[in-house]
């Protein structure tokens, strides 16, 4: 047995990756044994994403601020490492959406639901880009972390770690510049040895959370509800592996070496359903893919809030259903209607738990289409939720990979990008 000492030495001898996977495959049959009774296991993963959440604040914080006040640009490297990281982001989210589109249209996903003589009586106006994007501007420097606002957190560093880089650029405030830069340095080192005692936590917080959700809906869903899951798993999978290897063999990056160096990410994104929580776990995962730190330090958090393959799939699917359980046939302006909305409306959400359940009504009024069948999938949304996220997560390293090929390009042809 050895001593206590011993045994939690033994504990943290070994990697956190494989003590998630282990917890990961345990917690099934017995969520499955317990069913509803695995309830009380769910605190498990609630303490552990409390824990992540205010570890990921600081880590984002510090982490983009460092690399801001650090980053010289003698070319255009940077800006367009960055600026493709964001294209890349829109560019698969919009696939996504056209997917969910062309396969519910093509296998008649909803259409033998009664909802053929309901009518709307409710209008919901589409956000407009503008509002979208004045949202994420913060009003004051203290509710974006208490409210883990991530896009407004990600300003203020961006703000704080240029003006820090505009100290150290200027001779009369160098000497201050210098000592800020330092300062957000060592914030950093200490935000990730924070980090490394709450992932000794995970795999018992990925127990909890898995047992719990295996407990409470392991019974099969049938009729069209089955249809309808059925067709999102499809999507879902065909964008991971087969929309995702052709991005990445496109520009020569290796799918093999990709997905190796990615399943603790989508474990931990299965798992506890959310891009948020998962973030650390994804940086580490970019680590060995070998992305370039000051590149996936800005795109992975940025890609955690607006990067939301699965949740567009989602809410393309899931709207597609409701106009086809109408007896709707979409027309072009419509289906077009629905890629946008759906990509924008997910770029939108905040990354927690059950996100993209909220906001597919918009969708729906803006073709015309009944709001009660989204309803009808709504409660089964937590069902859905674990692939969803595990295909945010994976898209966001998806788009980092392919923008430290881009970096790769241009550096080739000169240019630096960091002192």
């Amino acid at each position: 047995m050895g001593t206590p000492r011993s045994v939690l030495r033994r504990y943290f001898s070994y990697p956190v990756s494989y003590k998630i996977l282990a917890a990961f495959f345990i917690a099934i049959p017995i969520g499955w044994v317990l069913g509803e009774y695995a309830g009380p296991l769910k605190y498990l993963g609630d303490i552990f994403i409390r824990l992540i959440k205010f570890v990921m604040v600081i880590i984002v914080f510090t982490l983009v601020a460092s690399t801001i006040s650090n980053i010289r640009v003698k070319g255009t490297v940077v800006g367009a490492g960055v600026a493709s990281g964001i294209f890349f982001y829109i560019l698969t989210s919009i696939i996504a959406a056209l997917l969910a589109v062309l396969a519910g249209t093509s296998l008649k996903v909803g259409a033998g639901m009664e909802f053929k003589e309901v009518e709307v009586t409710e209008e919901i106006s589409p956000p407009t880009i503008g509002s979208i994007i004045s949202s994420y501007i913060p009003d004051n420097p203290i509710t974006p972390f208490s409210q883990f606002a991530v896009v407004q957190v990600l300003i203020i560093a961006a703000i704080v770690g240029a003006a820090v880089l505009a100290m150290r650029r200027s001779n009369k405030t160098k000497e201050q510049g210098e000592f800020l830069a330092k300062l957000l340095d060592a914030s950093v080192e200490l935000a990730y040895k924070i980090l490394r005692g709450v992932l000794e936590y995970a795999p018992f917080g990925i127990f909890g959370l898995t047992a719990y959700v295996i407990g409470k809906y392991r019974v099969a869903v049938l009729g069209e509800m089955g249809k309808y899951t059925l067709v999102l798993f499809m999507i879902i999978v065909i964008q991971l592996f087969v929309i995702y290897p052709i991005l990445l063999s496109i520009l020569r990056v290796s799918p093999i070496k990709f997905y190796k160096n990615s399943w603790e990410a989508f474990i931990t994104a299965f798992s506890t359903r959310s891009s948020a929580a998962t973030l650390p776990v994804t940086m580490n995962c970019a680590e060995r893919l070998g992305i370039r730190e000051w590149l996936y330090s800005l795109l992975l958090p940025l890609g955690a809030t607006i990067n939301m393959d699965g949740s567009a799939i989602y809410i393309a699917l899931t709207a597609t259903l409701a106009a086809q359980a109408a007896g709707m046939l979409l027309a072009p302006w419509q289906i077009v209607i629905i890629i946008i909305l759906a990509t924008l409306l997910a770029a939108g959400l905040a990354p927690v738990p059950g996100a993209g359940g909220i906001v597919t009504p918009v969708v729906c009024m803006a073709i015309g289409a009944p709001i009660e069948p989204v309803f009808v999938v709504a409660p089964l949304f937590y069902l859905y939720d674990p692939m969803v996220t595990a295909n945010n997560v994976i898209g966001d390293l998806v788009g980092a990979a392919l923008s430290n090929r881009v970096v790769d390009i241009l550096e080739k042809r000169g240019g630096a990008v960091k002192e």
